[in-house]
C-alpha cells in the first residue's frame, strides 16, 4: 500500500471560481474571459476504484496520472482518457510519474520495487535490478544530469536511475523522503515528512538537512522549485505551505489556509504562484510570491480527496482525485497560447503574425511576446498581432514562439511557427495557372513583396500530381516569372510551388492548386 500520513488517505484539493474583473483595452476582438479558479472534472474513460494518485504533464501535450490499481492514464486536453495496464506488473503500486528527458513517462511503483517507463504510445519497460527490496519507491523527478531520482519511502533512501536503466541508491537520514524535485541550483531537494525537515541531495549524492524554522510535526510532503528561485513545500499536518532558499532559509505561511485542511501537493503554476492541494479539505490553494493565500472549492466533488497536482496545456492547473476516480482542471486566470504563428523573412528580420488565444484567461489581454530561435531575440507588442523580430542574420534559419500576457501572467508559449530564412524573398505574389494547349500548363507570377537581403537572382518552381505526397525537382526559371508542365491529363487535380531566390538562399513559397481543364 502507499504511505498515507493522517487516516487511510492522502492529499485534497479545493477549488472556488474566483472572476477577477479588469479593464484593460487591448485590439477589436472578441473577449473571452475564464474566471481564475474555473473547475472541470473529468471522470469518463477511468475505471472505477483506480484511484489517480499523482499526475504529470508529458511532451506530447497531454497529461499522464499513475493510478493505484496498477494503470496509467494519460488525458488529453479536452479530457479524452486513454488507460495502460499492459506491462505494468499487477499491483505494483505506481504513486509518482514524471517527465523524462528521454521523451517518455516514468514511474515509481511503491509495491513491486520498480522504476517504469512507459512511452506516449503505452509501452512500459521496468526496472528492477538494483532497486533495495522493499524499498517502495514513491516519488520521482528527473534531475538536471539527465536521469531520474526518485525517493523510498521505505527503506529510507534516495535513488537515481539513467535512461538505459542503471540505478544508484543513497542512504537518508532522520526521516522518511517524501517529495522529489529538482531545483535551481542545480540539485535535487526532497522532502521527509516523519522526520519533519527538508533534504538536498547533489548529483554526486552529497546529503544536506534543513529544518530550523520548520513548524514540529507540520509533516511535508509535495515539494517544487517556484518562480522566484527558491524551493516550496506543503506541510500536511501544520496546514502551512514552507518555503526554503537554496542556502536554507525557511519562510512558513499559514494565514489563509483553513485548518485541518492537510496542503499535500504543490507545482508552479505559470501566473508567478504555487498551487497546492488540500487533502482534507477537499480544496485547491494559490499562494503568492509574497504568501498570499486563495482557496477553491467551487466545482469539486466533495470528499474526492485531490492529491498530485501539476501545470497543464493552455495555462491551467491539472489534478487528481483518488475518490471518485476523477482528474480535473482548474484555470489560473492566465491566457491561453497564441494560435497559428507565422512568420515572413525581411532583411536580417522577420515579420510574426499570429492569431488570438482561444481565451483571454480571467482578464484582458495586454500584450504579446514575440522569441525568436536560435539567438533569443524579442519583440513585443501591446496587443497587435504581429511585429518584427530585428537584429537576426541573414542566411540563418529561425522559428519563433509567442505568448500573451494579462494583468495575472503569461500565457504558456505557442506552437513553433515554420522555419524562415533571414533575408530570404518573401513569397512571389498573384500565382495563377493557364492552359495555353491541351494536356500543359503555365504558371504565372508577380515579384515577393520583399525581396529581403538583396535582389531577387531568380525564381524557381516545382508539381505535383499527388496531392503534395511527392514533388519533381525545383527548376530555375532564370528571371523569367513564369513556369510551363506538359503531359497533364484533363481533369486530374494538381499542385504548383514557386519561390523567389537570393544571395541569402531561397524565399516563401507560393502555392496553388489547379484542375487540369484541356
Amino acid at each position: 500500500m502507499s504511505p498515507r500520513v493522517r487516516g487511510s488517505r492522502p492529499l485534497a484539493i479545493a477549488l472556488a471560481a474566483v472572476a477577477i474583473a479588469v479593464g484593460v483595452a487591448g485590439p477589436s476582438v472578441a473577449v473571452t474571459l475564464t474566471p481564475v479558479g474555473t473547475v472541470s472534472e473529468f471522470y469518463a474513460g477511468i475505471t472505477a476504484d483506480a484511484e489517480p494518485y499523482s499526475i504529470a504533464a508529458g511532451p506530447d501535450g497531454d497529461m499522464w496520472f499513475v493510478q493505484l490499481n496498477g494503470q496509467v492514464g494519460r488525458i488529453t486536453p479536452s479530457g479524452t482518457v486513454k488507460e495502460f495496464s499492459a506491462g505494468i506488473t499487477p499491483s505494483s503500486n505506481p504513486n509518482g510519474i514524471a517527465a523524462g528527458p528521454d521523451g517518455d513517462m516514468w514511474i515509481a511503483q511503491y509495491d513491486s520495487d520498480q522504476i517504469g517507463r512507459i512511452t506516449m504510445s503505452g509501452k512500459v519497460t521496468e526496472f528492477s535490478t538494483g532497486i533495495t527490496a522493499g524499498s517502495a519507491p514513491f516519488q520521482i523527478a528527473a534531475g538536471p544530469d539527465g536521469d531520474m531520482w526518485f525517493t523510498q519511502y521505505a527503506s529510507g533512501q534516495i535513488g537515481r536511475i539513467t535512461m538505459t536503466g542503471q540505478v544508484k541508491e543513497f542512504t537518508v537520514a532522520g526521516g522518511v523522503p517524501w517529495g522529489i524535485a529538482a531545483g535551481p541550483d542545480g540539485n535535487m531537494w526532497f522532502t521527509q515528512h516523519d522526520g519533519n525537515q527538508i533534504g538536498r541531495i547533489t548529483m554526486s549524492g552529497h546529503i544536506s538537512y534543513f529544518n530550523h524554522g520548520i513548524s514540529a510535526n507540520s509533516q511535508p510532503t509535495g515539494i517544487a522549485a517556484g518562480p522566484d528561485g527558491d524551493m516550496w513545500f506543503a506541510q500536511y499536518d501544520g496546514d502551512e505551505i514552507g518555503r526554503i532558499t537554496t542556502t536554507g532559509g525557511i519562510t512558513e505561511f499559514g494565514t489563509g489556509i483553513t485548518a485541518h485542511s492537510a496542503p499535500y501537493g504543490i507545482a508552479a503554476g505559470p501566473d508567478n504562484a504555487m498551487w497546492f492541494t488540500e487533502y482534507d479539505g477537499s480544496a485547491i490553494g494559490r499562494i503568492t510570491m509574497t504568501g498570499k493565500v486563495h482557496e477553491f472549492t467551487s466545482g469539486i466533488t466533495a470528499s474526492s480527496i485531490p492529491t498530485g497536482i501539476a501545470e497543464g496545456p493552455a495555462g491551467s492547473m491539472w489534478f487528481v482525485q483518488e475518490i471518485g476516480e476523477r482528474v480535473g482542471r482548474i484555470s489560473t486566470g492566465v491566457p491561453s497560447p497564441p494560435r497559428a504563428v507565422t512568420a515572413s523573412p525581411r532583411n536580417k528580420a522577420a515579420v510574426v503574425s499570429w492569431a488570438a488565444p482561444v481565451s483571454d484567461g480571467a482578464a484582458a489581454i495586454s500584450g504579446y511576446r514575440v522569441v525568436a530561435l536560435p539567438g533569443g531575440k524579442t519583440c513585443v507588442t501591446s496587443g497587435a498581432r504581429t511585429c518584427t523580430v530585428s537584429g537576426l542574420k541573414n542566411k540563418t534559419s529561425y522559428r519563433f514562439l509567442v505568448s500573451a500576457r494579462n494583468t495575472i501572467g503569461s500565457s504558456p508559449e505557442s506552437g513553433w511557427s515554420s522555419a524562415v530564412v533571414a533575408g530570404t524573398p518573401t513569397a512571389p505574389r498573384g500565382l495563377t495557372v493557364a492552359f495555353p494547349h491541351p494536356d500543359g500548363a503555365t504558371a504565372s507570377w508577380q515579384a515577393p513583396a520583399f525581396t529581403g537581403s538583396g535582389p531577387v537572382s531568380s525564381y524557381e518552381a516545382r508539381w505535383s500530381a499527388d496531392g503534395g505526397h511527392s514533388w519533381s525537382a525545383w527548376t530555375s526559371t532564370n528571371l523569367h516569372r513564369r513556369a510551363g508542365r506538359a503531359g497533364l491529363t484533363k481533369g486530374d487535380t494538381y499542385l504548383v510551388e514557386v519561390r523567389a531566390r537570393n544571395h541569402s538562399g531561397a524565399g516563401l513559397i507560393a502555392t496553388r492548386t489547379f484542375t487540369q481543364s484541356r
